[in-house]
């Protein structure tokens, strides 16, 4: 398992920005979907572990490896 750093958007509705939010364990890749106008779209997830123990999924550009250089 991996250590990665989960990211969310700023408070700035001006102006938005990922943010760091704090460290989770990546457990796998998926795909997740959801229904919009009446089709269903597939997208990449992540699945994470928080260090409350909880398990969520993130679309994967919401999460940064931290074991990797620069």
């Amino acid at each position: 398992m991996r250590k990665v750093m989960v990211l969310g958007w700023n408070d700035d509705e001006t102006n938005p920005e990922k943010v760091d939010r704090g460290e989770a364990i990546f457990h796998e890749f998926t795909t997740d979907s959801c229904i919009d106008e009446g089709q269903v779209l597939t997208y990449p997830a992540a699945i994470i572990e928080l260090p409350t123990g909880k398990v969520i999924s993130l679309y994967v550009d919401f999460i940064r490896f931290l074991d990797c250089p620069g």
